[in-house]
């Protein structure tokens, strides 16, 4: 074997261990101190087979309500999750507890399906949650989610709706620096609509602004015109 293969093969087996408020704040997309169901979600798509059943999640509902018991020499409730040696910690420690000292990439012959993922979404609950669930489990650096929900019932496209915001509070729970604030709208839905505002809007300051100003001219000629005076 290669010198280089044996260096690299070394490189990749090196590993750290992940202390357990990392594994805590791993979860903890919006930095709140406790995770919210949401995070939890995305705990579960990562720890169980998809789809999720009931199973698991009443199983890691059990573990978290164990591990929420009040204990002796604890006062916060966050460290309740660090320092608990039930059976959850070692969950996650098994399958998060360890990542690579030196961060490395194997590339496939697919590199886009790496840091790509591209999905319809549909209206139907069941499939919508499925959907989801995978993109939680597969984090990528670039995610494209095209709207198919078509002509459901309003029932129907509300609940994928809210199941929609719910996936996007847990995966960006931090508005970037280009969204608008939460009680801010934007007043128009296609940019033709933005041109034609706009322009209306500077026809209507040309307008008002000509108009002061031969409003201007014309008091100023009025108030200097020479007095004729008869002799």
């Amino acid at each position: 074997m290669q010198f280089s293969f044996s260096y690299f093969y070394f490189l990749m087996s090196e590993k750290i261990d992940v202390p357990r408020e990392k594994l805590f704040d791993m979860f903890d997309t919006d930095s709140s101190g406790t995770w919210s169901d949401r995070e939890i979600r995305t705990i579960l798509t990562r720890l169980y087979s998809l789809p999720l059943n009931r199973v698991s999640v009443l199983h890691f509902e059990t573990m978290l309500k164990q591990c929420a018991k009040p204990r002796q020499n604890i006062s916060h409730l966050y460290e309740r999750y660090l320092d608990s040696n039930l059976k959850i910690m070692k969950q996650l420690e098994d399958k998060f507890g360890t990542l690579p000292k030196y961060p490395y990439d194997l590339v496939k012959s697919k590199v886009t399906e790496t840091v790509s993922a591209f999905h319809m979404i549909p209206s139907n609950v069941t499939t919508l949650l499925t959907i989801l669930d995978a993109v939680r489990s597969r984090p990528m650096k670039f995610i494209c989610l095209n709207d198919d929900m078509g002509t459901e019932p309003p029932n129907q496209y509300e609940v994928a709706r809210a199941i929609l915001l719910d996936f996007y509070y847990s995966m960006l729970p931090h508005p970037s620096q280009f969204e608008l604030d939460p009680e801010y709208r934007n007043r128009f839905l296609y940019y033709d609509d933005l041109m034609s505002w706009h322009f209306q809007r500077t026809l209507t300051y040309n307008v008002m602004l000509y108009a002061i100003i031969a409003l201007l001219v014309l008091m100023t000629f009025y108030c200097c015109k020479p007095e004729v005076t008869h002799g």
